[in-house]
C-alpha cells in the first residue's frame, strides 16, 4: 500500500485544509439546500477569494478551492452573510436524504443528535450518522457509522452500518438511542480504537444491547439512484465532483432551490428537464462510470495526475460503450486514484487505478484502492490497454 496521511478532520472555515492549490474550505448547507441567492453568493466568493473551482464531496457538501490564508476572515464573513455557516460547531457529520419531503422533521433530528453527541468528548472527528426517513430509501451505499431510516411508512429503525438488525424507535427518542449506542461502543472499545478514525463498520462484529427497544430487521432496502428525471425533479451530476463558478451561476439563474447530494450531484425539484454542457443529466453518459480525485498538482499527497486519464477512459468507446451508470459503484465503475487513500471512491470498483510514487499505476480489479493489485507499475502508455483487456476478459471477448 502507498503512503498517505489521514488528516483526521474535514476542512471548514474555522479549520481549513492546505492542499496543492491553496486552502480548502468546506461548506455544509442545512439539508443540502441552497437558494438562488446563496448559489450566486458562493460563486462570487469563489471567484473573489478562491481559484474559481468548486468541489462537491461524497458527504453532501461543497468546498471552495484555492483560498489564500489571509482572506479566510473575509470569506467567512461572506458565507455568514449568506446564512450558509454559523458559529455553531457540529460534533459529527450528519448526512440526510436529499429527497426529504418534510424539512422540519429532519432539522429537529439533526439539532437533537448534535446536542446529544456533543456530550461525548471522546467522539471521533469523522463519526457519521445517516438519516433517511423517506419511503424510498436512497443512502444505502453511503458510508456512515449509524443509520436512522424509515422501516415502513410510519415506523423507524436505528441500525449500525453493515447490519440489517436494528432497533425500532419513535423519532422523538432517536437522538437518545443514537447517544446510547455510540456511548456503549466507545466505552467498550479499546483506547486505540477510540482515538483513530472509525470505519463505517465499527459495529459489525459487536452485538449491542437493545436498550429497552424492540429488535427489528430492515427489509426496506435502499433503491438505486440514477441521473435524470427522478423523484419529482431532476438529478444532475458534476463530472469528478468539480465545477467552475460560472456553472454555479448558471444553476442560480434557474431561480430554483437546489439540493446538494452525497453523490456529487444536484437535485433540482419541480422541473421536468435540465441540461448544461458542464453537467451530466443522462444516466447513460460514460462519465457516470468514472471517478477521479483532483490528483497532482491540486493535492499534496497525489502521486500522479488523474483527471486527464479519467477523461480519456470515458471517451474510449471500447471501454465504456453501452454501459449504463448509476451511483451504485461496482459492476461498471472505474476509479482513478492519485494515491492509495482513494478519496474519490472509498468503496470497491470494477477497476481501481492507484497512482504510485514513480507516476505509474497499480491496478486493482473488483476492489478498493487499498486492496491487493493484480498488476503493478503499469505506465501511462500501457494503462488503457490494461483496462481494455480486463473488461474484455470479463465480457468474454
Amino acid at each position: 500500500m502507498g503512503k498517505y496521511a489521514v488528516r483526521g478532520w474535514c476542512p471548514t472555515i474555522t479549520k481549513p485544509m492546505l492542499s496543492g492549490d491553496g486552502y480548502l474550505v468546506r461548506i455544509y448547507p442545512q439539508l443540502g439546500l441552497l437558494d438562488p441567492e446563496q448559489l450566486r453568493g458562493i460563486a462570487e466568493l469563489g471567484i473573489k477569494f478562491g481559484n474559481t473551482k468548486i468541489d462537491l464531496s461524497n458527504r453532501g457538501s461543497l468546498q471552495i478551492r484555492g483560498v489564500n490564508f489571509d482572506v479566510l476572515d473575509d470569506l467567512s464573513k461572506g458565507l455568514k452573510k449568506l446564512k450558509i455557516i454559523s458559529d455553531l460547531v457540529q460534533p459529527t457529520s450528519i448526512i440526510c436524504s436529499p429527497f426529504w419531503s418534510k424539512s422540519r422533521k429532519y432539522l429537529d433530528l439533526v439539532d437533537n443528535i448534535n446536542i446529544a453527541l456533543s456530550d461525548i468528548p471522546e467522539l471521533p472527528k469523522k463519526y457519521s450518522v445517516a438519516i433517511d426517513l423517506e419511503d424510498r430509501l436512497s443512502l444505502g451505499d453511503l458510508s456512515a457509522n449509524i443509520r436512522l431510516e424509515a422501516l415502513n411508512s410510519d415506523q423507524y429503525i436505528i441500525r449500525p452500518n453493515k447490519s440489517y438488525r436494528g432497533l425500532l424507535v419513535p423519532l422523538e427518542k432517536a437522538h437518545k438511542l443514537i447517544y446510547q449506542i455510540t456511548k456503549w461502543f466507545l466505552n467498550k472499545a479499546s483506547p486505540e480504537k477510540i482515538g483513530q478514525t472509525l470505519s463505517s463498520s465499527i459495529f459489525r462484529n459487536e452485538s449491542f444491547p437493545n436498550f429497552g427497544f424492540e429488535e427489528v430487521e430492515q427489509k426496506n432496502f435502499s433503491q438505486e439512484v440514477k441521473l435524470g428525471v427522478f423523484n419529482m425533479g431532476v438529478l444532475v451530476g458534476v463530472p469528478f465532483g468539480e465545477l467552475d463558478c460560472k456553472t454555479l451561476l448558471d444553476l442560480a439563474s434557474l431561480e430554483k432551490n437546489v439540493r446538494v447530494t452525497p453523490w456529487r450531484s444536484f437535485f433540482i425539484k419541480n422541473i421536468k428537464s435540465f441540461s448544461h454542457p458542464n453537467l451530466i443529466s443522462n444516466a447513460e453518459d460514460p462519465m457516470v462510470n468514472i471517478s477521479a480525485c483532483i490528483g497532482k498538482p491540486g493535492c499534496l499527497q497525489a502521486n500522479v495526475e488523474t483527471r486527464a486519464l479519467a477523461q480519456s477512459i470515458a471517451k474510449n468507446e471500447k471501454i465504456l460503450s453501452g454501459k449504463k451508470g448509476s451511483f451504485s459503484k461496482g459492476a461498471t465503475h472505474i476509479h482513478v486514484s492519485g494515491c492509495s487513500k482513494g478519496c474519490a471512491n472509498p468503496s470497491a470498483a470494477k477497476i481501481t487505478l492507484v497512482g504510485q510514487e514513480n507516476e505509474h499505476f497499480n491496478v486493482v480489479v473488483n476492489g478498493k484502492s487499498t486492496d491487493t493489485p493484480t498488476e503493478y507499475n503499469v505506465g501511462h502508455r500501457s494503462i488503457m490497454n490494461s483496462v481494455e483487456k480486463i473488461l474484455s476478459s470479463e465480457n468474454g471477448v
